[in-house]
């Protein structure tokens, strides 16, 4: 397990900035064992920031969810919620939908309905099944407070 997972570790560290992310899911689907070991020598935050800043959408997204988990306070909320932005505004769909998500219950926002929906469109019209299943439950929350 030591050698596979100095191997996963050394995949993730030579990899360069775009390719960051999918190094990652790679170790992600790895034995526990496999990644307890190679985390040790890792800092899957500080890659998944390096991958961010370079421009990869899906390493924006991871990096919002981490500081999202992390976050103590409504600054560090407000941070995540940001790089969840940036990875929407890219394009990304399913950073669209954890978007909405965040302008739905005002997670590191404040809350605009209007605009989840609009990000929940946009990511549907991608098409993601999770952002229409969403938007419709939107659509049916709307109809039953009226």
């Amino acid at each position: 397990a030591t050698l596979s997972a100095e191997l996963f570790a050394d995949l993730v560290r030579l990899s360069p900035p775009e390719d960051l992310p999918a190094a990652l899911a790679r170790l992600r689907g790895a034995t526990p064992e496999i990644r307890a070991i190679a985390y040790r020598t890792i800092d899957e935050t500080a890659l998944y920031l390096t991958a961010a800043e370079s421009g990869s959408a899906v390493a924006m997204r991871e990096y919002a969810l981490i500081l999202r988990n992390l976050a103590t306070t409504p600054a560090q909320m407000q941070d995540s919620t940001d790089w969840l932005r940036r990875a929407a505004e890219t394009g990304e769909p399913a950073a669209m939908v954890d978007l909405a998500e965040a302008l739905v219950f005002g997670i590191g926002t404040a809350p605009s309905r209007d605009e989840a929906v609009d990000w929940l469109r946009r990511a549907a019209d991608l098409g993601s099944k999770d952002a229409a299943l969403r938007l419709r439950g939107l659509e049916l929350s709307s109809e039953v407070n009226q």
